[in-house]
């Protein structure tokens, strides 16, 4: 009979305080954030280097927002997507602010000044005169030419997918890390040094892991130089639960850039199994 394989679920639970507080420091790199983009958009005249300015804004506040999870301890996937989803909006918003104070005064915010016009929302009709005039004029050029008019309109559409679908998309793929209510702390998080074969099939992969990880592990072929499967083991001593997660790294182009790819994440295993794995392998902490 094959084993039931099982995996770590987030608990969806939060400290409210701390939901206040993750949301928060949000909203404040979103300020920063919001700012920069307007300042590139402003002063940078190739269109193609505004949507990758756009593109970074996503990285950062997907990275940061990360780290605010984890130090905030935030387990509800939906409440992250949530906040990430509000954080782009709010540095979207800013960064129109912004610009809606260029087109007025010729001249890019001070930071105080920035701050002030953050009350752009409470004249809408003033917002939709402006974007009046750039729809008309434009306000920056590709290979000399104005992008005005539905162009304009579909750059528009485009940076506010990328501001809100980018960072969002980030969080829902994310593979989300062990964490003990009852110890309220992240599972500390073990890697295995041994670069295993590349692994093809994750359901008949996990199969077999799950049945006996340890003695599976220990018949697996080295990897290639190139491409290589890795083994982390999310292990606390006071849990009986214990998760395992892999993935394999491919090494492209001329500068062994590594890609990686999780095939199994959060396989549960008993502690006496994840004991035997860590005996009989040497490993780093992460």
């Amino acid at each position: 009979m094959q084993p039931n394989v099982s995996y770590y679920e987030e608990s969806g639970q939060y400290n409210p305080l701390h939901a206040a507080g993750t949301l928060l420091l949000l909203l404040a790199i979103s300020l920063i954030l919001g700012y920069a983009y307007s300042a590139i958009v402003l002063f940078n005249p190739l269109i193609y280097l505004n949507f990758l300015a756009c593109i970074g804004v996503g990285l950062a506040l997907d990275f940061i927002a990360g780290h605010v999870f984890d130090f905030l301890k935030i387990r509800s996937r939906k409440l992250k997507i949530i906040f990430v989803i509000a954080a782009s909006l709010f540095a979207w918003y800013c960064q129109w602010c912004a610009t809606l104070d260029y087109f007025v005064f010729g001249e890019i915010d001070s930071v105080t000044e920035y701050l002030a016009s953050l009350d752009w929302i409470l004249y809408p009709e003033i917002i939709f005169e402006n974007l009046g005039v750039a729809y008309d004029y434009g306000y920056y050029e590709m290979f000399g030419t104005a992008i005005k008019g539905p162009i304009l309109v579909v750059v528009w559409v485009l940076e506010l997918v990328i501001f809100i679908g980018y960072p969002a998309l980030k969080v829902i793929r994310h593979v989300a890390r062990p964490y003990s209510e009852k110890n309220e702390q992240w599972y500390p998080i073990k890697t295995l040094e041994k670069q295993y074969r590349v692994v093809t099939s994750a359901p008949s992969f996990a199969q077999q892991l799950s049945s006996d990880p340890a003695n599976y592990l220990s018949g697996l072929s080295a990897g290639r130089g190139n491409a290589f499967s890795t083994v982390q083991l999310y292990y606390l001593e006071e849990e009986s639960d214990q998760y395992i997660s892999v993935f394999n790294t491919t090494l492209e182009g001329k500068d062994n850039k590594p890609k990686q790819e999780f095939i199994i994440n959060n396989l549960t295993v008993s502690k006496s199994q994840a004991r035997e794995i860590l005996d009989a392998n040497s490993y780093y902490p992460k």
